[in-house]
């Protein structure tokens, strides 16, 4: 059997254009299992247009400092 990420989410991550062949994708979520392949949801995804939360966080502060 073999296991295959999410495309949808390969499409959105911002690591897209990266070669993933090395995570470890037998050990990540299933969402979807057929006879042949087992659609997994990437646990190191990340959004492309999304900050992380630290980014969020630091930018909430910077705009608090701002108005005191």
């Amino acid at each position: 059997m073999t296991h295959y990420p999410k495309d949808s989410m390969c499409m959105a991550c911002k690591y897209a254009i990266a070669d993933c062949g090395h995570l470890p994708f037998s050990t990540m979520p299933a969402l979807i299992k057929t006879e042949h392949q087992v659609i997994v949801r990437c646990t190191e995804f990340e959004h492309a247009n999304r900050p992380t939360q630290r980014q969020a966080d630091s930018r909430a502060s910077e705009k608090a400092a701002a108005y005191s």
